[in-house]
C-alpha cells in the first residue's frame, strides 16, 4: 500500500468515527494534489452525507460517474444517498447496478445497502437473502451482522421504537409499534410495554386483552430462562449432587393469636402462596415436599390430646425464646421443638424452607421461626432459608438470625428456583453470576415478580385438616337453625383462595397499583379451566378470590361469567369490586355464575377525601349497585378506611351516615386504619399530598414498625394529633357497625357463607341463618 492509499484509509477511519472536520481537511488535500484519482471525491460525498448535505454528496458522485459510469463504489454511494433522501426505488437501482459491475468483496456493501432497503420496506425475507450474500463476502463485518440481526428479528426495531415513543409520551404511536412487534414475534417485554400504554390511556378492555395474551408468552419465556440458568449452573458445578440425593422440604410456619378458636379458624384457608411456589418448583425440576405446621398446630390445639398441643404462650416470651435461639439451654423449648418435629418429617433434607406468615405487629411468628431454625441447625445442619413478604421479613430482621442461612423477600418462585438450583449443583450462592437477586448480607430480594400465576399444587399437604369441623354452642336457637349449624360443623367445608389477575387501573394514592403500569389477567377460559381443575381435584366448596376487583372491565367480567355458565361449572365464589362496570343485569349474571358475595372498596363517604385519594367512584352509583346486588341475591360487603391525611370528624360522620342509610342492603362492613404501601403514590411523593413522613429518630407517640405509617401533615395535624383523630374515627365507625348489626361475630364466615349458599340458595334465607347463628354464638 502506497502513501496515497494510506491517506485514503485514514480518511475512511475518520468518517467511521464521525470526525468529519478532520476527514474533510485530509480529503481536500488529496483533491488538491490533482492526481485524477476519483476516490477522494467519493469520500467527500460520504463526508457530506454524514453532515446531511445530500445535494452536495450527489454532485460529488455524479462528477465521478460522468467520467466513469461503471464505477461500482460511486454507484453504491449514490444508492445510499438516494436511500437517505427518501427515494428507495432509485437507491435499489444503483445498488443492483453496482453489484453487477463489482465482482470483488466491494459488492458486500452494495448487498448491505440493498438489505437495509428491504428492511425499511418490511421485506424481511428479501433483506435476509441480500445480507447473507453480503456476509459471505465480508464475514467479519459488524455492520452486516447487525443488519442481519435486524432482518431476522424485525420485532426488535418496532419494540425499540415503541419504547422510545413511550418515553416521549407519544402513546398512540407507541401502541402501533408495540402491536407490530407482538404480531411479528410475541415477547413478554413487548406485552408489558403495551399493557403499560393501555393502562396510561385507560383503554381497559384492550389492556385486559393484551394481558391475557401476555400470560402464556411470559410463562414460555420463564421456562426457557430457567433451563438456561440450570445449564449454566450445572456446567459450573464442581461436585454436583445426583438428582435423587437433592430433595427440599418447605414448611408453612404458624403464628399465634390469643384465644384458641381464632388460631384454628385463621388457618383453615388452603395456603395459596405455598401451593403456587411448590407447583412452580416441581414444574421446573426441583423435588420438593411441603407441609403446613400452622394448620397442624392449630388443629391439634383445638381437637388434639393434651400431649399433642403446643403452648402458644411460649412464643410470646421474647426474652426466653431469644436466649434459646442464641444457643442457650432450655429443656422446655427443646421438648416443645421435639413435639413439633413429630408433626412433620424434617430429618434428611439438605435444604429446609420456612414460609413465615402472620401479623408483623406481633412477634410470635418470628420467634417461632428463630427457635425452629436453631433446633434444626443443631440437630441436622441443613441449609435453612426463610421467605415471606416485606412486613413479615421486617419483623424477623429485628432479631439475630444466626441460624438462618438466607432470607428471601417478596414473591419467591424465581428466587427459590435460582437458589435451589445452585445448591443442587454445589455452586456457591455468592458466586452465582446474573441471578435475579440483590444481596444485602444474607437477605435477597426477587427481581420483579412473577408475571403469571402457577396453578397451586396442594399435594402433600394435610388436606383433610382444612375441612371445617367445629362444635358451636348456639344456645336457645331454633331447631331448624341448630340443624343447619350441626350440618355445617360436620360438613368438612373446604375453601381455597384463588387468583387470576393482579394490578388495577385505578390510582388510589395509598395503593401500590397507583404507581405501577402492570396489570396482568388470565383469559376467562384459562381462569375458569383452572377453577374447574382445583374444584374437582381437591373437592372444594368455595373460592375466596383475592383480586383487587373482579370487574376490572365489564367485557372481562361478562366473559368470565359466560365461561362459567356456558361450561356448566357449579362453583361458588366471592371477590372485591368497584362501584362501576356493574349494572343490574351483570349482577344477576354474576349470581348465576356462582358469585355469593362482593366487597366494595368505598374507603370513605366524604366526597372531599374521595377526590384526595383519587378514588373516582360515585357514591350514588355505589348505592344503586348495593341495591341491585342485594336484589340479585349477592351478599354485600363494604370496606372503609380511617386515618387519611386531612380527615376530620365531619368526614367520619359522612361515612357513618352512608353505612346507616344503606344498612338494609349491607351484610358486612370492614373497617381498617390507613396503611400506606411502599410503592404507592402517597409514599413516593408525600409532599404532593401534604404529608411528611417521620424520620427514624422521630418515633414519638404511636410508633409503628414501618415508619411509612407515621407522618405529620404539612399544613395540618402532627402525628400525635392525627393518631388521636384516627382513634376517634375507628371508634365511631366500629360502633356504627355494631349498632346496625354488621360486625363479624366469628371468623369462619367464609366457610359458613359458602355452606349456607350451597344448602339454602336464597340470600334472604342465608342472611337470616347467618345472623341467627352469629347472634347465638355471641350471646
Amino acid at each position: 500500500m502506497n502513501g496515497r492509499d494510506d491517506d485514503l484509509e485514514a480518511i475512511k477511519a475518520l468518517i467511521g468515527r464521525g470526525e468529519y472536520d478532520e476527514a474533510a481537511r485530509l480529503c481536500e488535500e488529496a483533491l488538491a494534489r490533482g492526481e485524477g484519482d476519483p476516490r477522494p471525491l467519493i469520500l467527500k460525498a460520504e463526508i457530506l452525507m454524514g453532515r446531511k448535505d445530500y445535494d452536495g454528496a450527489r454532485r460529488c458522485v455524479d462528477a465521478v460517474l460522468s467520467r466513469d459510469p461503471s464505477h461500482a463504489w460511486a454507484l453504491r454511494v449514490k444508492g445510499e444517498i438516494c436511500a437517505e433522501a427518501g427515494d428507495p426505488e432509485a437507491a435499489a437501482e444503483q445498488f443492483q447496478t453496482a453489484i453487477r459491475l463489482d465482482g470483488s468483496s466491494g459488492a458486500a456493501w452494495s448487498y448491505l445497502g440493498l438489505g437495509k432497503l428491504h428492511i425499511l420496506k418490511g421485506e424481511h425475507p428479501l433483506a435476509i437473502e441480500a445480507l447473507e450474500k453480503a456476509l459471505s463476502l465480508a464475514p467479519d463485518s459488524p455492520g452486516i451482522l447487525y443488519a442481519l440481526e435486524r432482518a431476522r428479528h424485525p420485532e426488535r426495531e418496532h419494540l425499540a421504537a415503541g419504547e422510545a415513543h413511550i418515553e416521549a409520551g407519544r402513546y398512540d404511536l407507541a401502541e402501533k409499534e408495540l402491536n407490530e412487534a407482538i404480531r411479528l414475534a410475541p415477547s413478554g417485554r413487548a406485552y408489558r410495554a403495551l399493557i403499560g400504554v393501555y393502562k396510561k390511556q385507560k383503554k381497559v378492555d384492550l389492556c385486559v386483552e393484551a394481558s391475557a395474551g401476555y400470560m402464556p408468552v411470559a410463562e414460555a419465556e420463564e421456562r426457557v430462562g430457567n433451563l438456561e440458568l440450570e445449564r449454566r449452573l450445572r456446567s459450573a458445578a464442581k461436585d454436583p449432587r445426583r438428582d435423587g440425593e437433592f430433595r427440599v422440604k418447605i414448611v408453612k410456619t404458624p403464628y399465634f393469636e390469643p384465644g384458641g378458636d381464632d388460631a384454628y379458624n385463621y388457618s383453615l384457608l388452603l395456603p395459596l402462596g405455598l401451593g403456587q411456589i411448590v407447583s412452580y418448583l416441581r414444574a421446573n425440576g426441583i423435588a420438593v415436599d411441603q407441609d403446613d405446621l400452622y394448620i397442624k398446630i392449630s388443629h391439634d390445639n383445638m381437637f388434639g390430646a393434651p400431649e399433642d398441643r403446643i403452648d402458644p404462650d411460649v412464643f410470646s416470651d421474647e426474652k426466653r425464646v431469644l436466649a434459646y435461639a442464641a444457643g442457650g439451654l432450655d429443656a422446655g423449648i427443646e421438648s416443645l421443638m421435639e413435639r413439633i418435629e413429630a408433626k412433620t418429617k424434617l430429618a434428611g433434607y439438605p435444604v429446609i424452607l420456612l414460609s413465615i406468615a402472620g401479623d408483623p405487629s406481633k412477634s410470635g411468628g418470628a420467634l417461632f421461626v428463630l427457635a425452629l431454625a436453631r433446633y434444626l441447625k443443631a440437630r441436622y445442619g441443613p441449609f435453612i432459608m426463610v421467605g415471606g413478604i416485606d412486613s413479615e421479613i421486617d419483623s424477623l430482621l429485628r432479631y439475630d438470625t444466626r441460624h438462618i442461612d438466607l432470607i428471601g423477600r417478596g414473591r419467591g418462585e424465581r428466587l427459590l428456583f435460582a437458589v435451589l438450583t445452585a445448591l443442587r449443583y454445589g455452586v456457591s450462592i455468592e458466586a452465582m453470576p446474573g441471578l435475579p437477586v440483590r444481596r444485602d448480607g444474607k437477605v435477597v430480594r426477587a427481581h420483579g415478580y412473577n408475571p403469571f400465576w402457577t396453578e397451586p399444587d396442594y399435594d402433600g399437604l394435610p388436606l383433610q385438616l382444612y375441612r371445617y369441623r367445629h362444635s358451636r354452642d348456639i344456645g336457645g336457637a331454633s331447631a331448624e337453625l341448630k340443624a343447619l349449624v350441626d350440618g355445617f360443623n360436620g360438613s368438612g367445608t373446604a375453601v381455597s383462595p384463588y387468583m387470576s389477575m393482579e394490578g388495577c387501573f385505578y390510582g388510589c394514592i395509598f395503593c401500590n397499583s397507583s404507581s405501577t403500569s402492570q396489570v396482568t389477567v388470565l383469559s376467562p377460559r384459562d381462569a375458569v379451566a383452572r377453577l374447574r381443575g382445583l374444584k374437582e381435584k381437591y373437592r372444594l366448596d368455595g373460592f375466596f378470590f383475592l383480586h383487587p376487583l373482579i370487574n376490572i372491565s365489564k367485557k372481562y367480567l361478562d366473559g368470565f361469567c359466560d365461561e362459567i355458565i356456558g361450561s356448566g361449572l357449579d362453583v361458588l365464589w366471592s371477590d372485591c369490586a368497584r362501584a362501576d362496570n356493574l349494572d343490574r343485569d351483570t349482577l344477576l349474571k354474576m349470581r348465576r355464575a356462582g358469585c355469593v358475595r362482593l366487597v366494595y372498596g368505598m374507603e370513605t363517604a366524604s366526597p372531599r377525601l374521595l377526590r384526595y385519594i383519587d378514588k373516582r367512584i360515585s357514591l350514588r352509583r355505589l348505592e344503586d349497585i348495593l341495591r341491585w346486588s342485594d336484589e340479585a341475591g349477592i351478599m354485600n360487603g363494604l370496606e372503609v378506611i380511617c386515618g387519611f391525611p386531612g380527615e376530620t370528624d365531619e368526614d367520619v360522620r359522612m361515612t357513618v351516615d352512608f353505612i346507616e342509610r344503606n344498612r338494609e342492603r349491607l351484610d358486612f362492613v370492614y373497617c381498617n386504619t390507613l396503611y400506606i404501601e411502599k410503592q404507592s403514590r402517597l409514599c413516593l411523593s408525600p409532599e404532593r399530598y401534604g404529608i411528611r413522613f417521620l424520620a427514624d429518630g422521630e418515633r414519638r407517640e404511636g410508633a409503628a414498625p414501618d415508619k411509612k405509617v407515621r407522618y405529620d401533615e404539612i399544613d395540618g395535624l402532627r402525628w400525635e394529633d392525627r393518631l388521636r383523630q384516627m382513634g376517634r374515627a375507628y371508634g365511631a365507625i366500629t360502633e356504627c357497625i355494631k349498632r346496625v348489626n354488621l360486625d363479624l361475630h366469628f371468623y369462619e364466615n367464609e366457610h359458613f357463607m359458602f355452606y349456607l349458599y350451597s344448602r339454602l340458595k336464597d340470600k334472604k334465607k342465608v342472611v337470616q341463618a347467618f345472623r341467627g347463628a352469629a347472634d347465638a354464638v355471641s350471646a
